[in-house]
């Protein structure tokens, strides 16, 4: 599966605590992730770097701690390619 589908899963994951905001946040956690090409080669560190970029960029009112093993499972199915 392309990255666009596990963008869209995150978001539906944060819409409920950020609104609309949530795809900004993923946008900008998946940009970030980007910025690291020296991990593509290795995707059990790119999916652990991305669970922590990832909760950088929620504000701390969001329950990241809970929804955290949801999205490792969610990012174990899909790819960071961008096909």
């Amino acid at each position: 599966m392309p990255r666009s589908a596990l963008q869209a899963a995150l978001v539906g994951i944060f819409e409920d605590s950020l609104g609309v905001a949530a795809e900004f946040v993923i946008e900008d956690a998946l940009a970030e992730l980007d910025t690291h090409p020296e991990w593509q080669a290795h995707r059990a560190l790119m999916q652990a770097q991305f669970l922590i970029i990832l909760g950088r960029h929620l504000p701390p009112e969001v329950p990241y701690a809970q929804l955290r093993t949801v999205v490792a499972e969610l990012i174990k199915r899909h790819s960071f390619d961008k096909k």
